[in-house]
């Protein structure tokens, strides 16, 4: 399985490099979120997570998208 995953990585860190900011898969965006990838899956099942990109069946996400959606969440009080 590893050599399935290394033509990934090699892409994801290509991107990363043609962009300029960093490219995430789903594991490495959720533990730079600090959530579940769990979340992050069903985030993209109904629409309210961050911006994601799609590479072949892979999903991956920027640094930039995620900083975003992050800072979009914030709240000042509990109350919707």
């Amino acid at each position: 399985m590893k050599n399935n995953i290394e033509p990934h990585q090699s892409a994801i860190k290509s991107l990363s490099q043609g962009t300029g900011t960093k490219m995430f898969s789903v594991r490495e965006a959720a533990g730079f979120l600090r959530i579940s990838k769990s979340f992050l899956d069903k985030s993209r099942v109904y629409g309210n997570g961050p911006q994601y990109s799609k590479l072949g069946t892979r999903v991956i996400y920027s640094q930039k998208d995620l900083e975003e959606w992050a800072a979009s969440t914030k709240r000042s009080h509990t109350s919707t």
